[in-house]
């Protein structure tokens, strides 16, 4: 997962986790970004279930239930 942030935004985008399953959390700041809260997100990135990339690292994170 890669994640590009802009730099008029940059001083307000703070990268709070990353893994190599493909998760990256963002903040971003409500001060800076004039919002009422924070906003926080996950970016994921799902391989397709018969792909050698989801073999080759099955871990659970993406089981139906």
């Amino acid at each position: 997962v890669c994640l590009y942030i802009h730099e008029s935004i940059d001083e307000g985008v703070h990268i709070l986790e990353t893994n190599s399953d493909g998760f990256i959390w963002v903040k971003f700041c409500k001060t800076f970004l004039r919002l009422d809260d924070d906003l926080y997100i996950c970016f994921v990135y799902i391989p397709p279930h018969d792909s050698a990339y989801f073999k080759a690292h099955e871990s659970g994170f993406f089981l139906k239930f």
